[in-house]
């Protein structure tokens, strides 16, 4: 959700090939400044759900830092909602989306989108992802490349965060709660050792992890078959066909062939990004 003087309401789907992770997190913000069709403001707010998974890590921090490093951003602030305190206006469009989708039957996802697009207003902007910026591999280096973070310690019991470019360096500074007066450490933390110069990879995780989670009792370690998961679903649902009608049945059978070929055409080396990983316009 992006509020600059109106609210703009985006969706994004990802395809199963993706995990709900911190390079998920960056690219779909990542996505929203390269893709913003006015002048970036000097000050950036964000506000994230209090998950270390996927919002609250040094993964996550090392991109923000580098935000404001390249002038990207003058100043960037980052907020954690407390456990309790979370219904925010997000809440509120995925309640509309629930409540209608409980009335709606959807067989394929071009139907699950026109109902998402309808179900609240403003009207949601849909974004399919089939990739995403690799950057777990980009902030702590493979190959003997160099970590380009320092370490980040007692982050867990902070809720607020200040990045701030201080004579070319970005420095972090954190607090415990928004009412809380003091930040710390007193002199800034300079977190961002470097920005690496080397290319940009597509997040290269082959492991359905939605098949997995359905499977878990079968499968327990994250090196699974990923084509026998796939087949495993892929029966589940021709099971079902029965109940489909012939557009739904055609879109699935499209689907599993496209998942096939993913599978298939991939190998454990590097996946360079179909869009190249490029900074937004500095100030």
């Amino acid at each position: 959700m992006v509020f600059n003087v109106q609210m703009f309401p985006k969706v994004y789907f990802t395809t199963p090939n993706i995990h709900n992770d911190e390079n998920l997190t960056i690219t779909i913000i990542h996505h929203f400044l390269t893709h913003w069709s006015d002048d970036l403001t000097e000050v950036l707010y964000l506000q994230l759900d209090n998950t270390c998974w996927e919002n609250k890590n040094q993964v996550v921090f090392g991109y923000l830092n580098m935000l404001v490093e390249v002038w990207i951003f003058k100043k960037l602030r980052v907020c954690f909602l407390l456990i309790g305190h979370t219904h925010d206006p997000i809440d509120q469009m995925f309640s509309h989306f629930a409540s209608t989708l409980r009335r709606k039957k959807v067989g394929r996802l071009p139907s699950l989108i026109e109902i998402i697009r309808k179900a609240y207003h403003p009207k949601p902007i849909v974004q399919k992802l089939e990739e995403t910026i690799d950057m777990r591999r980009f902030i702590f280096g493979s190959h003997d490349e160099e970590r380009c973070i320092e370490k980040l310690n007692d982050i867990s019991f902070q809720h607020q965060f200040h990045i701030k470019n201080i004579d070319g360096r970005a420095l972090l500074w954190g607090k415990t709660y928004s009412t809380s007066t003091k930040w710390g450490p007193t002199s800034g933390l300079s977190f961002l050792k470097i920005i690496p110069n080397c290319q940009m990879y597509a997040s290269n995780l082959l492991l359905l992890q939605s098949f997995v989670e359905i499977h878990n009792a079968r499968w327990h370690s994250r090196d699974v078959d990923s084509s026998q998961c796939l087949e495993e679903i892929k029966k589940c649902i021709e099971d079902k066909y029965e109940y489909f009608d012939v557009v739904y049945s055609v879109w699935w059978a499209y689907f599993f062939m496209e998942r096939s070929d993913i599978i298939s055409n991939s190998t454990n080396g590097d996946i360079y990004l179909r869009s190249p990983f490029t900074l937004p316009q500095s100030l």
